[in-house]
């Protein structure tokens, strides 16, 4: 099983169909993190020169702001750091 390779404490796996997805349940499950322990603030993330993580809606929020390919959308996606 793919949890018998994990690190001690890691139990779960969450298999995704795409790249895009997998990155919009990270930032779901980080969203979720800070909320549970009480610093529901806690929403905005930080993105890298040349970074590229994906076509869907809040992937495309942490791609390169300057250099992407998504600069059409900056008017609709979440503004992140």
């Amino acid at each position: 099983l793919l949890v018998d390779i994990t690190p001690h404490g890691l139990e779960k796996v969450f298999l995704c169909d795409s790249g895009s997805v997998s990155v919009e349940v990270a930032m779901k499950m980080a969203v979720q993190f800070w909320y549970k322990t009480g610093k529901p603030q806690k929403g905005k993330f930080l993105t890298i020169t040349n970074g590229y993580h994906g076509d869907t809606f809040g992937a495309m929020s942490v791609c390169d702001p300057v250099n992407g390919m998504h600069g059409m959308f900056q008017n609709v996606l979440a503004q992140q750091l």
